[in-house]
């Protein structure tokens, strides 16, 4: 899940990165630095989280 999360935002670059309309691309930009810190923020928190627990750790 947490692939997913990472790949998202560059998935939205390369597709924003297709189009011509820069203005377009500027806005989803912008969008996607806000919501990639959030994620980050929510994968920092659930990664201290599993670092406690070992839930997500294997060796």
């Amino acid at each position: 899940m947490t692939l997913i999360l990472i790949l998202y935002p560059r998935l939205l670059f390369q597709f924003q990165g297709g189009w011509s309309v820069s203005y377009l691309s500027l806005c989803a930009i912008r969008t996607v630095h806000i919501y990639y810190f959030l994620i980050l923020l929510l994968v920092t928190i659930l990664g201290g989280r599993a670092k406690t627990n070992n839930d997500f750790i294997q060796p």
